[in-house]
């Protein structure tokens, strides 16, 4: 039981660390990239490299995500040791492949039909041919990185991140030249193969780095011997790999289906955007140009504090598994506690930033006007969106994957309603309006349904009064000196936004410190 509550408490926390800080690395090298890519193809080209990824995310959903997630939590909770997790990790591995590599001959074949008569967008023929190449390898990368999880080490998953936005920043940018100048292959074309070779790269490395890391064992004994040393099977049943196939689908398909259904519905989504900005007025460049500008300039900048919070929900699932099979209440309670607390510091941190800054940091980095004011709007969505993310985990460590299905389907569905009947008759605002209702609404959701199977230990006037307020007086200082400053231009716009993002961080510190010493 004392091996459990280690595991939960210190290995967590140093595995979100590390994940945190590569991740913060690599979303930095992923800005840079964004702000090239933006002024190399232009926010059409931007919004059509957008409108691929709904068919990125199902397939990645089918062969990849609960998969993943199987695997992760087989790994943490084998205490019955009727699952090995090696034995899972490769049964895992040949499910993925076998339906990666379907899904690239389904798409490959089918790309025209499935860009003129799904996206609506015929120029994405061609990005989703390239696309296909690289789901094999996420499978099998993905597989990996659920044993790693599972295992709670995060070492090689953040470095394979890190080296995949690498290889798609310096292959985009080493081949830019040549191959656009010479229009042999779109903007949009080489961004994904960009994806690609990232992915390939990353790919490779995860196998190396597994093999090193299992080296000892499968020195000792191939797989099969593996499996049946260390699995206790009754008489009379079947063997190993049936049993491990069998639990693998139980914990995948539940999971696999969730996520299937909650990107069916913002792929739809993500295609009725463009097509409900032309109801509203746009021609067909113009309402890809916005919903570039949207998905592929905001959004990047609002998700970038998820890093971090991005990193405990990928830990959160084991830790939560593994309380929750080993019966130990109060550390459940704690984790979920503090999760909580955490992620509203962070939402509260962030979206001070945005209020002050949104307009700066769009005009600033991208020399949009338009993405300055969807990121001030869209500060306020901060705090939930951040905590959906590590509730959605905890909630799929308790095993209730059918919760969390029905709470982001009923948020997607509020945003499609908004998407249907307030972008023709009001444009983006009333799908920013849209976003903020339905996150909201799914955070309250996933609060109530985990309130119900553990009892969590509020403090608003700790966790949300105090540091709003002191948030509050000091942006508002902050506001009126970045204005004299940058109006005088007697300090650089870049240097000011630095110091006010610097100065927030500084005074919410003390926050933090209370939040991590309840660990």
């Amino acid at each position: 039981m004392g091996r459990v509550y280690v595991m939960s408490k210190k290995t967590v926390m140093k595995g979100a660390i590390i994940l945190t800080l590569t991740g913060i690395l690599t979303r930095f090298i992923g800005f840079g990239y964004r702000i090239f890519l933006s002024s190399l193809i232009g926010a059409a080209q931007l919004g059509i490299y957008q409108m691929i990824f709904p068919v990125f995310g199902i397939c990645a959903t089918i062969y990849g995500v609960g998969i993943q997630t199987a695997i992760s939590h087989l790994t943490a909770a084998w205490h019955d040791r009727s699952i090995p997790p090696f034995c899972a990790l490769i049964t895992g591995i040949l499910l993925s492949l076998s339906l990666s590599l379907s899904l690239s001959g389904l798409i490959f074949w089918q790309a025209d039909f499935i860009a003129e008569k799904l996206l609506l967008e015929p120029a994405c023929e061609e990005p989703l041919r390239i696309l296909v190449f690289l789901f094999p390898f996420c499978g099998i990368s993905s597989c990996i990185h659920g044993w790693y999880y599972g295992n709670q080490k995060t070492a090689v998953p953040a470095m394979a991140q890190l080296l995949e936005q690498c290889v798609r920043v310096g292959v985009v940018y080493m081949l830019s030249a040549s191959l656009m100048e010479n229009n042999l292959i779109s903007g949009c074309e080489l961004a994904v193969a960009g994806m690609c070779a990232g992915e390939i790269a990353s790919c490779l490395f995860t196998v190396i780095s597994f093999f090193f890391t299992k080296r000892e064992e499968m020195r000792r004994a191939g797989f099969s011997r593996h499996c049946g040393h260390i699995s206790v099977l009754p008489s009379g049943k079947k063997g190993t790999y049936t049993l491990v196939f069998k639990k693998l689908l139980h914990l995948a398909l539940p999971l696999t289906g969730n996520r299937l259904i909650v990107n069916i519905l913002a792929g739809t989504e993500a295609i009725l955007i463009p097509a409900c900005l032309k109801k509203y007025g746009l021609s067909s460049e113009e309402a890809l140009a916005v919903y570039g500008v949207l998905t592929g300039m905001c959004l990047p900048f609002l998700m970038f504090p998820s890093t971090i919070t991005n990193s405990l929900a990928v830990l959160l699932l084991p830790a939560v598994a593994q309380a929750q099979a080993s019966g130990q209440k109060k550390q459940l309670e704690r984790t979920c506690s503090v999760t909580i607390h955490f992620c509203l510091l962070i939402g509260l941190l962030s979206a001070s930033i945005f209020i002050l800054l949104g307009n700066h940091l769009g005009r600033f980095f991208f020399h949009s006007t338009l993405a300055g004011k969807y990121l001030t709007i869209l500060a306020w969505l901060c705090p939930f969106l951040y905590l959906t993310a590590a509730l959605g985990s905890v909630l799929n460590g308790l095993n209730k994957a059918g919760t969390t299905l029905f709470n982001n389907a009923a948020g997607l569905g509020i945003r499609l309603l908004f998407v249907l009947y307030c972008i023709p008759s009001k444009g983006m605002e009333g799908y920013l309006a849209g976003m903020l209702i339905s996150q909201l609404s799914t955070f309250f959701l996933d609060l109530i349904a985990i309130s119900k199977e553990v009892k969590i230990k509020w403090n608003l006037f700790e966790w949300i009064v105090k540091p709003g307020i002191t948030l509050a007086c000091a942006g508002f200082l902050l506001f009126h000196c970045f204005h004299y400053f940058t109006q005088t231009a007697l300090i650089p716009e870049f240097f000011c936004m630095a110091c006010v993002g610097a100065i927030l961080f500084l005074t919410s510190l003390p926050y933090f410190y209370q939040c991590v010493k309840s660990v």
